[in-house]
């Protein structure tokens, strides 16, 4: 495995930490670069790890202004590789790609070059015919929905107390309909009352 440290304007003293603030990839028919830009001084130098489907660059002394996370299309038309910058412990961060193919077999063609402000990495590409893409977890937090302002007006609230009794009466007026042969003994007992009475007369 090769690493290439090209490293500007860095004194052997020690520095400040640093910043990730920008994840970018780019490929041609070969190759695939990770760029991570950053603010701040190197304080150490990053260590490269090849192991099975996955790259990691583990940086010393530095943080993440937040994760971040992307799916990109790199050895078939589907999004089949994620690239990852994102914090592991207080004083480091973690530069990570998984990608669809076994790179350790290729980690000789892996290589990681240390700039005054930015972080590159590269690495071969492996075409693949792929019907389906790994499913991986995210490092992202997902977003909780909540309801926002706007809708908690008085007018939406209004809104929701007239649904209410509508279904009450209605519940109402199918307890209190009459049945049909109610009225049916009503018309005869009205009939013979009539009768009762022509008779007396």
């Amino acid at each position: 495995m090769k690493i290439l440290l090209s490293l500007f304007l860095l004194s052997h003293q020690a520095l400040a930490g640093i910043t990730l603030k920008s994840l970018d990839f780019k490929k041609t028919d070969k190759e695939g670069f990770i760029t991570v830009a950053f603010d701040g001084k190197l304080g150490g130098i990053p260590e490269l790890e090849v192991h099975g489907e996955a790259i990691q660059v583990l940086i010393p002394d530095s943080k993440v202004k937040s994760n971040m996370e992307k799916t990109v299309s790199f050895s078939s038309k589907l999004k089949d590789t994620q690239l990852r910058a994102y914090q592991t412990t207080q004083s480091q961060t973690k530069i990570k790609a998984l990608l669809p193919f076994n790179i350790a077999k290729k980690r000789d063609l892996v290589s990681l070059k240390l700039h005054d402000d930015r972080i590159e990495l590269t690495f071969p590409r492996v075409k693949k015919n792929l019907s389906k893409v790994p499913v991986r977890k995210s490092i992202l937090k997902t977003k909780k929905k909540t309801v926002k302002k706007e809708f908690l007006n008085e007018a939406y609230l209004n809104n929701l107390l007239k649904i209410e009794p509508k279904k009450v009466a209605k519940k109402n007026i199918q307890i209190i309909k009459p049945k049909p042969q109610a009225v049916v003994q009503d018309q005869v007992k009205t009939q013979q009352a009539v009768q009762n009475s022509t008779a007396s007369g």
